[in-house]
């Protein structure tokens, strides 16, 4: 069957440090602890470890950078909450 009609493409530019506030990769982990108020938003209900800048390699081959937040103590299976912006994945999803 053909296709219902032409498909508009155009490939992106590679990212580019300094372009729209983009500070490059920088794999590293932080903590927050219980009780912090980052950015001044809600208080935080234990403590939190968060991996930056983890990379995922999807099916198609493409190289997704991620955030990951996990309670730091905690044991056996947890559930994952995705979250996709097109603003960036830093802070877009803070709570007030």
């Amino acid at each position: 069957m053909p296709s219902p009609g032409k498909i508009a493409y155009r490939p992106i530019n590679p990212p580019t440090v300094g372009r729209n506030g983009w500070t490059g990769h920088n794999p590293h982990t932080s903590q927050l602890k219980k009780g912090d108020k980052p950015f001044g938003y809600r208080q935080v209900d234990c403590d939190i470890t968060i991996e930056h800048d983890v990379e995922v390699v999807v099916r198609d081959g493409a190289k997704l950078y991620v955030d990951v937040y996990r309670p730091t103590n905690a044991k056996g299976k947890i559930p994952a909450i995705l979250s996709y912006s097109p603003f960036g994945k830093k802070y877009s999803g803070m709570l007030m």
